[in-house]
This record gives structure tokens, sequence and C-alpha cells, in this order.
């Protein structure tokens, strides 16, 4: 949901408390369940464009500047002269008293929430570890499963807003781990597969993750930091 868009466009202030509350409830929801994507990096960009809208229009106020509307695609402003703004500000000062406030809150459960799902999960390396780390192989697993599910990840050479290489991953078999072959055998199969020599690592959790929204974005974080700290 575009919830910026659709809490700013809604001239009924009724209908916006209803699309707030759906929208708050979804995220609590997500939280509750563990689940980390896609509703944490929307709800930070929410946050984002409210504050932005807010202190826009907080500062065409003080410079006593009439405003006429918002272009929430490119966040501008559209103002025209001579014509009253009470609506407007109104309508900011609601999303500064109560929208903001309640992002703000969730924003800090999802920060809670990322470096609990960090600390579930550990990374080793499978085999011996080479010198090239730029691509690879990665295996997830959860402790109390015998399947285990492979890809092969590539560094990407961009970084994201904290500095930190994203990774890319692609999915390429799923395999139940046995007694008599050990991470190394899998590891090897695949170097023989696609004829290359690649570094393998592993990254467990013992928390019953769901595989899309939360163990794969951990994974793909998990692995940057420990090939950024070797």
């Amino acid at each position: 949901m575009k919830i910026t868009t659709d809490i700013w466009n809604e001239v009924d202030k009724e209908k916006r408390g209803f699309l707030w509350s759906y929208y708050l409830q979804q995220v609590d929801e997500s939280i509750r369940s563990l689940k980390l994507s896609p509703n944490y990096k929307e709800l930070k960009n929410n946050t984002i464009q409210l504050k932005n809208i807010v202190a826009f229009m907080t500062d065409f106020k003080e410079n006593n500047l009439e405003l006429s509307g918002v272009d929430l695609t490119q966040l501008k402003l559209i103002y025209t002269p001579n014509i009253s703004d009470e609506s407007l500000f109104n309508r900011i000062s609601e999303i500064e008293e109560r929208y903001l406030p309640q992002l703000n809150k969730r924003y800090q459960e999802y920060l809670q929430l990322k470096e609990f799902l960090y600390s579930v999960v550990s990374i080793k390396t499978v085999g011996i570890e080479q010198m090239y780390s730029k691509e690879g192989y990665l295996f997830l697993k959860h402790k109390n499963e015998r399947k285990i599910q492979s890809y092969s990840y590539f560094i990407s050479n961009y970084v994201n807003e904290n500095k930190r290489t994203l990774v890319k991953l692609t999915p390429l078999d799923q395999f139940n781990y046995e007694l008599q072959y050990n991470y190394i055998h899998y590891k090897m199969q695949l170097n023989k597969r696609h004829n290359y020599n690649l570094n393998c690592y592993l990254i467990e959790t013992e928390v019953d993750l769901p595989t899309q929204s939360s163990f794969i974005p951990i994974a793909k974080g998990t692995l940057s930091r420990y090939l950024e700290s070797a």
C-alpha cells in the first residue's frame, strides 16, 4: 500500500483513519510474524516521505507562502498566491501529531527485530576458504531441519545506504543433509557441476524464520558483514 499517497489524497478524515489503522495492522502483524521484508523498507520510506512533507510545509508557512497541494511523486510543493492554506496545514498537523509518532515507534520495533534476527543466525566456511570471495555458494539451513537450500552468490560493486556491499543470490537446488555426506561433499558437487572452485558458506538459524521475507535478507546481510570483516 502506498500509504503516504493514500492518506494525503483521502479528503474524508474518517476514511483516512480507516486506511491508517489498516496499514498499522499490516505492519504489526509483520513484526509479530518476524517478517522483515518488504514492510520494513516501505515503513522507512513512508516515514521519510511524511517527515519531508512536514518539513517542506513548515518552511513554506514560516515564509508566509500559501499552499495548494503536494506532488508526492516528486516530493514537490504546489503553491498558488491568494488562497487559503488552513486545510493543508491541518493535514500537516495530523501527520505530525498522529502519524509520525506511530511510524517512529514501529520503525524502532523493526530495528529491534533486525538486531534479533542477526543474533539468531550463524555463518561458517565450508571447507577451505579461498582468497577470491566475490562469488561463491551459500547454504541456508534451519538447524531443526535436514533440508538445505543452496544458492550461488555474487557481490555487487554497488553499496547500500550503510555503505555495505550488496549481495545477489540465485537459487540453485535443495538437498537433504545425510550423515554419510558432509557439507564439503555438497560444495564439491557444486564446484564440479559448474566447473569452478569457489568458496562456500553455511548460514544456519535455530529460529523458524520466514525464508523469503526474513531468512534470505538476513543471510545476505550476514554474508556481506562476514566478507567485509575477513
